[in-house]
This record gives structure tokens, C-alpha cells and sequence, in this order.
């Protein structure tokens, strides 16, 4: 029988985490036009002249919205990708829906709007220009999340892995 790998779970998770910051980054930019008012303008000012900006109900709506959809998104994708890499290398299934779980589970919570890790590590953070930051970071943190995901290393180490859950040891 095919086990739970605790190594599996921590590093797909932790893919996941970065699909998500870059997914976050790519619907950013369908709301590049709210972002660029908001920093120039402040958020309260344009909150409050909504009207004299020519920002309507539905743009409040997607602006607010566009971070959550795309979370669920990056963990559906990242979901199939695992379950994908699980079957052919032989893995158990249970890993993979161990981490849609707690993705889900911390996704409600806001586990992943971090904004200090987005902020800080995103290589964006340092161009003046919203729509190249945001490519750039949502391309910087989709590349990580795929070397996660994909890395021989990596998945050599969780194919060796003596230790899971639920197995006992001996000794």
C-alpha cells in the first residue's frame, strides 16, 4: 500500500504557496487600472470619489474578488499537477488531497494574502512600473512553485524518504 509522505505534503504545500502568490500577481494586472488610482490617489480618497475616478461597483467588485478566484485557481492547478506527478511516480493520491485540503482550509483564512512575503520577496517591488512588477513577480514566484514541483532533487528525497505518518519504526 502506498503511504502518506509528510515530505510530499510540506513541499507541495509550499508549491502551492507560490502558485499562489503568482496567480495573485497575474489577477493583478486585470486590475491594474484601480492599483495604479489607489497608489497615486490613496485607497480612502478613491473609495470616496469612486465616481470622479470612473471606478463603478463591478471594478470595487473584481478588485476585492480577483485575489480570492485566483487562489482557488492556483490550487486547483497546483491539485492536478500533483496528482499528475503522484501517479507517475508512483506516489499516493492521499498526499495530494491532504494539501487540496489544507490549501482550501488556509486559503478561507487568508493564510495566503501574506503581504509581507509578497511585498518583500517579489523582485516587482523594486519596479516603478505596475504592469512589469506585477509579470515579473507573478513570473518569479510561478517559476519557484514549478522548481518545487518538479525538481529532481526534490522528488528523489521524497522517493527516499525512510520516514511518514504512519509508519512506526522498530527501533
Amino acid at each position: 500500500m502506498k503511504r502518506i509522505n509528510y515530505l510530499q505534503i510540506i513541499l507541495h504545500f509550499i508549491a502551492t504557496c507560490f502558485f499562489i502568490f503568482s496567480f495573485q500577481f497575474y489577477a493583478a494586472i486585470y486590475n491594474i487600472r484601480v492599483f495604479k488610482l489607489t497608489s497615486e490617489n490613496g485607497v480612502e480618497n478613491v473609495l470616496k470619489n469612486a465616481e470622479d475616478y470612473g471606478i463603478t461597483i463591478i471594478d470595487m467588485w473584481n478588485f476585492n474578488s480577483s485575489a480570492f478566484i485566483s487562489s482557488l485557481i492556483a490550487i486547483i492547478v497546483v491539485f492536478i499537477i500533483s496528482i499528475l506527478i503522484s501517479v507517475k511516480r508512483k506516489w499516493s493520491v492521499w498526499n495530494s488531497l491532504i494539501v487540496l485540503i489544507l490549501s482550501f482550509f488556509l486559503s478561507h483564512f487568508d493564510f495566503f494574502g501574506l503581504y509581507t512575503i509578497k511585498k518583500y520577496f517579489s523582485p516587482g517591488y523594486f519596479i516603478d512600473d505596475l504592469l512589469i512588477s506585477f509579470l515579473t513577480s507573478g513570473s518569479f514566484f510561478l517559476a519557484i512553485g514549478f522548481v518545487i514541483l518538479f525538481s529532481k532533487y526534490l522528488n528523489r528525497l521524497i522517493d527516499n524518504q525512510k520516514y511518514n505518518l504512519f509508519k512506526i519504526s522498530k527501533y
